[in-house]
């Protein structure tokens, strides 16, 4: 049979103001029931029909008629044409069901357009705590009681309302102690480590996810038993414990695989995913959280979307891709708002304070950790409160306030210590020392830094122990420590190496080379720069590349080894202007000139000297420029013109003093006094 012919599909509309009843088929609608454009003239359809289901789902959970405050249809239709809907969030009832009345809210879109699928509909209920019909159950059954308390208690888990929720899951463990309710008793002792992961309660977590798993596996419960080590292995993770982690998430995924659960295989690719990323391994990090992505899409679970999106979010930050990490932490915050998932949400928030410290937007970061810490206080998170605190310690690290960052990070030690967060402890002492080497207090940062690789490497945190020795590296060089400073920075060269991190290594190989030049052991400071020579070359980092070609030209000058120097100034120099790093290629011709000038090279000293002294100029480097003129006094004298001398020097001198340089201005009056002498 065809559809409606176009004169039965317009028929005359009866509008009824106070019928009780949803028209469900057919032309006619009731007004209470009906959008704004059906209210305007524009024929039902199916966007129409998600407008009506929203205020059934209102009808459901309130027992309310759509304006069951109105009763004239003039005051009725005046509401529905512009649009003045309910808000979930003022009645106190309703905001414990966030997920449910934020897809209730969205059906009634003014617009058609922007209100949700019929199947996005189906995909958001899904994942709500609730409990199916009971049939010809009694409603005072034990097992409807329990399933209820159960998902009561979900309800407030999702809410951070950990205290109510503990209480009504043992409620249920209580009640379930008996053979017959093993089934209760498993998803109680479940969520009870859950509850217990979320007060940093660690200890307590893997007690009850242990029970569960046990529980589970009295009753063949697979896919509950997968649960449990998801549990575990998250605990696991927190505590710093990989190793155990690891095993416990593979031993999940197994379940998961052979059952077809596409959502527990999501969730342990998630947590997969922070196990490499802990490991520094980011690129099969990113793949996994990807992967996670894409089945949470494919089977609509939007809060398992944002969990996904919140892992690339923070592999992105370490790889330093700020515009990718905003942009998964900004939708991962849109979707935790939405779903009323606030610690979600803080953690979101965490990951763009980080990315706009280190972009410098410290007055953005400063309010974004601020609001972060505020929701953690609300919920109760002790180690989200510590973590949004160390946020605003790098902010005062970062802006010289000492007293204010080293007051923050002690604070939040005792925290980490008390929740057992190594990984936090080693950070607040990798803080704290970074702080006292900027005060130059060389004792108290060698003591902080130590601290925090010895934890690093105790948990097989790579990377972050690499970092920690180069700045250990960095303090006993500044201390003339060079033997200490070589066993530092060779350590954490190889740290590098093993873990594959290309640039970080180069990086830490022009380190040694700077502490092997001071020593004047030149050869060895040659081949550690041109190792990082090579590595940056090969990865592509032009920059590196040519800093790297400068230093081995410095030991040749040193070393008087001309025609080597000139080449590597001369190949760092091309690199320089390739790449646009005006600075970068003035420091080589300065090179170039001094080489130039000891081997009497006037012409040439002077026109390269000349042409660095144009871009420090160009670029307003007031420092650099000074020096060049002392460079081209030093020229002039050797070609016994000494009147030119004498006004590169004072102009270098002016310069000096201007910008509080005492060195150079030291230099320049001794450039002077060899003139005059």
């Amino acid at each position: 049979m065809g559809g409606p012919s176009p004169k039965e599909d317009c028929q005359q509309i009866n509008v009824v103001a106070t019928g009780n009843q949803l028209t469900l088929t057919g032309p006619a609608w009731s007004l209470r029931w009906a959008p704004p454009e059906v209210v305007n003239g524009t024929p039902p359809g199916l966007s129409s029909d998600i407008w009506s289901a929203g205020w059934v789902c209102w009808e459901i959970m309130t027992g309310k008629l759509p304006f069951s405050d109105l009763q004239r249809v003039p005051d009725i239709m005046m509401r529905v044409v512009e649009g003045q809907v309910p808000s979930a969030s003022e009645d106190k009832h309703l905001s414990q069901i966030v997920r449910l009345c934020t897809l209730m809210t969205d059906c009634w879109a003014f617009n058609p357009r922007e209100r949700p699928t019929i199947s996005r509909c189906c995909d958001e209920v899904k994942w709500v705590p609730s409990i199916p019909p009971q049939g010809g159950a009694p409603s005072d059954s034990k097992v409807v009681a329990n399933r209820l308390l159960l998902q009561m208690g979900r309800t407030h888990c999702l809410n951070a309302g950990y205290h109510h929720a503990a209480s009504l899951f043992k409620q249920v463990l209580d009640s379930a102690n008996s053979k017959e309710y093993q089934k209760e008793r498993s998803e109680a002792l479940y969520w009870l480590g859950t509850v217990s992961v979320a007060r940093c309660e660690y200890p307590a977590a893997e007690e009850y996810y242990t029970q569960a798993q046990s529980a589970y596996a009295l009753i063949g419960d697979d896919l509950g038993q997968a649960n449990a080590l998801r549990g575990l292995g998250n605990t696991y993770h927190l505590q710093s414990k990989v190793s155990e982690a690891e095993e416990a998430f593979i031993r999940a995924q197994e379940i998961s695989g052979a059952a077809g659960d596409e959502h527990g295989r999501a969730s342990t690719l998630c947590g997969l995913g922070r196990i490499y990323r802990f490991r520094s391994n980011y690129n099969r990090a990113k793949e996994t959280f990807s992967e996670a992505h894409e089945i949470y899409t494919r089977i609509g679970d939007v809060q398992g979307r944002a969990n996904a999106l919140q892992g690339l979010g923070s592999v992105y930050y370490l790889l330093s891709k700020f515009t990718e990490a905003e942009e998964a932490f900004r939708g991962a915050q849109s979707i935790y708002t939405r779903i009323g998932d606030d610690a979600g949400r803080a953690e979101a928030l965490l990951g763009l304070g980080n990315i706009s410290c280190d972009r410098g937007r410290y007055t953005d970061a400063e309010s974004t950790y601020a609001l972060t810490h505020e929701i953690h206080t609300r919920i109760g998170s002790d180690r989200g409160q510590a973590n949004a605190l160390y946020g605003l310690g790098k902010i005062y690290l970062r802006q010289a306030r000492y007293t204010e960052a080293i007051s923050i990070y002690r604070a939040i030690k005792a925290v980490y210590t008390r929740v057992g967060d190594e990984e936090g402890r080693a950070n607040v002492l990798y803080g704290l020392g970074e702080v006292y080497s900027n005060q130059s207090k060389y004792d108290q940062a060698t003591s902080c830094f130590t601290g925090a690789q010895r934890i690093y490497a105790r948990i097989g945190q790579d990377e972050r122990e690499a970092s920690t020795l180069c700045n250990l590296g960095d303090v006993y060089r500044r201390r003339y420590k060079y033997d200490e400073a070589t066993s530092s920075y060779t350590e954490a060269q190889r740290i590098y190496a093993r873990i594959g991190q290309d640039e970080r290594e180069a990086s830490t190989l022009c380190n040694l080379g700077d502490v092997y030049r001071r020593q004047s052991k030149y050869d060895e400071a040659t081949t550690s720069y041109t190792e990082a020579e090579k590595t940056y070359a090969r990865i592509g980092q032009g920059e590196g590349q040519a800093n790297a070609l400068c230093s081995i030209g410095d030991v040749y000058r040193r070393q008087s080894k001309c025609d080597e120097a000139t080449s590597s100034y001369t190949e760092a120099q091309k690199i320089y202007a390739r790449i646009g790093q005006d600075e970068g290629q003035a420091n080589a011709l300065c090179g170039l000139g001094d080489v130039y000038r000891r081997q009497s090279k006037y012409y040439l000293a002077i026109s390269s000297n000349t042409e660095a002294k144009e871009i420090y100029a160009r670029i307003g480097q007031d420092e650099g420029y000074a020096n060049v003129l002392c460079s081209l006094g030093d020229v002039y004298r050797c070609q016994s013109k000494y009147d030119k001398a004498t006004l590169s020097y004072i102009e270098a001198q002016r310069i000096y003093t201007r910008i509080g340089e005492d060195e150079g201005y030291a230099n320049a009056l001794c450039g002077l006094g060899d003139v005059y002498h």
